[in-house]
């Protein structure tokens, strides 16, 4: 996306931070350290991965329901957060008004990106079959809402979800429910381009 569009932006919508680099991570697993390297941190041969360096600053990135409290992040982590300029929507405060934190987010996004993309960790919720588990994540009606305001919005250029395990929904029950989300989401959008699109009709 970076090759097509110059200023694009990013809600990163999960519950960790992923902002450890190669010299902060106790577990050395590269899934923690995506962010980190995004924003030019970390190994210079996996910073420098895409067009430019870094492929993302701070005010382009929005961090949306990180849970803090979830004793997944690590302190370097927290202490570079405390130092970034990253838009930061805790989980506390996604918990409490859903709707409302992401139309805050969105009306960030929105005023500062041609589009944006869309990063979805669906171990932002209380979904169990993740690698890394979140029991105090946000339910799924909760990360649903959200989400459903990031994708109908016009500038949204791309969805990624991420973090699923089969393997730990042996009947696929969670997977169901999880498409179902994610279906509803994009049928939002749908409807309102074809609402877009019946009002820009002439009346007879």
């Amino acid at each position: 996306m970076l090759r097509h569009y110059l200023r694009l932006g990013l809600l990163y919508f999960d519950g960790d931070l992923d902002l450890n680099t190669p010299q902060t991570t106790p577990s050395g697993a590269f899934d923690g350290m995506v962010m980190a390297h995004i924003l030019g941190r970390g190994v210079p041969e996996l910073a420098g991965i895409g067009p430019r360096v870094p492929m993302l600053s701070d005010q382009d990135v929005v961090l949306f329901g990180y849970d803090a409290e979830s004793g997944w992040i690590d302190p370097p982590e927290l202490e570079m957060l405390e130092r970034s300029q990253m838009s930061k929507f805790p989980q506390a405060r996604v918990r409490a008004d859903a709707s409302g934190a992401a139309r805050e987010a969105l009306g960030y996004l929105e005023g500062r990106s041609e589009p944006f993309l869309v990063h979805f960790d669906v171990d932002v919720m209380n979904f169990p079959a993740v690698d890394v588990k979140h029991p105090g994540g946000l339910d799924m009606d909760t990360a649903f809402a959200a989400l459903r305001i990031f994708v109908g919005s016009r500038q949204c250029a791309g969805l990624v979800v991420t973090e699923l395990n089969a393997e730990r929904d042996p009947d696929g029950s969670h997977t169901a429910r999880l498409v179902d989300g994610l279906v509803q989401a994009l049928g939002a959008r749908t409807t309102r381009k074809e609402m877009k699109k019946t009002a820009a009709q002439p009346r007879a």
